[in-house]
């Protein structure tokens, strides 16, 4: 049961990511007072990337602090021109840097990475053709656009993924998945 978490900690680039997240963990069960969504401030400027990177490991060393707590980190940073994969290493080397571990398979941290950028879900999840190379449409000002498209990823998730759905969807749904499995541990 995801609800039995004591947290959980979403670091994401912006509010497109931080709704999609925030609908999809709502949707699987988790109470919105558990959760705590860490968007980079766009009033700041400066690379999104950076700023994930940082609080991804602020949030993975908080969390490893307290052992005692079920708590958990979600971090979602698009793959841009990048590869989830690299993506993914970028971040684990991001904890190295700072004298922390990689991340292990047993803890409650789970990395989604968007490929080419969130949009690409969003729209691909609404029924339209997408591919994982094209930048597509954002919704600037109305990301609540992306509600009908975070609750079908939810409704997806794990047992409906379909062999053509994105790749990076699909990999995302593995790491989500597994993530919200480990609080019924």
């Amino acid at each position: 049961m995801p609800d039995r978490y004591t947290y959980v900690t979403v670091v994401c680039e912006d509010t497109q990511q931080s709704c999609f997240m925030y609908r999809f963990l709502t949707a699987k069960g988790l109470k919105p007072h558990r959760l705590i969504m860490r968007p980079c401030p766009t009033a700041r400027g400066g690379d999104a990337k950076q700023f994930v990177r940082r609080n991804h490991v602020a949030e993975v060393r908080a969390m490893r602090a307290k052992p005692h707590l079920l708590a958990g980190v979600i971090t979602i940073i698009d793959a841009d021109d990048s590869t989830v994969g690299a993506r993914k290493d970028e971040l684990n080397d991001a904890l190295v840097a700072e004298g922390q571990d990689r991340r292990q398979a047993d803890e409650r941290i789970a990395v989604a990475v968007p490929r080419r950028e969130i949009e690409t879900w969003i729209h691909s999840l609404q029924g339209r053709p997408v591919d994982e190379e094209t930048r597509y449409p954002r919704f600037r000002g109305d990301e609540r656009q992306c509600a009908p498209a975070a609750s079908e990823f939810a409704r997806k998730c794990p047992s409906d993924m379909q062999e053509d759905d994105l790749p990076s969807l699909k990999d995302a749904c593995k790491e989500l998945d597994a993530f919200l499995k480990k609080a019924a541990r």
